[in-house]
């Protein structure tokens, strides 16, 4: 609040005739990041806009615009920001970047779909970008395109983590299927075909969390945090797959691990 009050008088003071009542465009927006930080969403929204009318702050205005607006609970007015700024930023694709985080966390995954190939487009090499694709994919039940981005996702970046976990996921999920499907047949015979795919399939998981838990491994993770989480579901799931398809020295090094995260 205490820069707020002095950027006002700065801007105060500029309108006075002695300065030729320039408008300082820096003082606008510093106007803009005082009241945003200070949580005075309408003050800090009308600076903004004001900073964004004068081509001042680039990108960074929209989404710190989309930001305030989400504070006030205005959804239709923060996609809409975002929106303007790509119109006004084509070419620059933190904004759209922005944009498309912003759909998947409110669960507009066709209006996200729609942008991830604009932004495909402009990045056809972006890692994040294809595992988000799989993400989508994964979430509008079609498994086999969402295995599909994960994979070329990995391609682009050995050791990112995200796409191996979800792959894991992804076929651990639909061998419980298979299974529970093989668990209905009375024809023995034909069960013990089902529940032979079954068990392949949740083999093919195996190499998929074995390579999150090495890389997770690696690192120093946060007891509290969500890579620790995923790095213990990781485990548990190898602990389980290891017993269902008799690995027991494999099994007995995962479990060693488990007891080691929970002296």
């Amino acid at each position: 609040p205490g820069a707020l009050d002095a950027f006002e008088t700065s801007l105060e003071i500029g309108k006075n005739s002695i300065f030729g009542g320039a408008v300082d465009t820096s003082i606008v927006f510093n106007a803009g990041l005082a009241a945003y930080n200070g949580k005075m969403w309408d003050k800090a929204n009308r600076y903004f806009a004001q900073a964004k009318d004068l081509s001042y702050g680039g990108t960074n205005v929209y989404q710190l615009m989309n930001t305030v607006y989400l504070n006030q609970g205005d959804t239709a007015k923060a996609e809409s920001i975002m929106k303007e700024g790509i119109a006004a930023y084509p070419d620059d694709h933190s904004i759209l970047l922005g944009l498309l985080q912003y759909f998947l966390n409110t669960g507009k995954d066709k209006e996200a779909m729609l942008y991830l190939a604009t932004a495909k487009e402009k990045e056809p090499d972006n890692k994040v970008l294809w595992y988000v694709e799989g993400l989508l994919y994964d979430r509008s039940n079609a498994p086999d395109k969402a295995l599909a981005a994960y994979k070329k996702a990995i391609e682009l970046d050995t050791l990112y983590f995200d796409p191996y976990y979800n792959s894991g996921i992804l076929l651990y999920n639909r061998a419980v299927a298979l299974n529970n499907d093989a668990n209905q047949i009375m024809d023995n015979a034909k069960y013990n075909q089902a529940k032979k795919k079954a068990d392949e399939v949740f083999a093919s998981s195996i190499p998929y969390f074995e390579k999150a838990v090495e890389i997770l491994g690696s690192q120093e993770l946060d007891p509290g945090g969500d890579p620790y989480k995923t790095y213990t579901n990781s485990l548990e799931n190898l602990k389980i797959l290891y017993y269902r398809l008799k690995m027991p020295e494999k099994r007995k090094g995962v479990i060693q691990k488990l007891d080691e995260l929970n002296k």
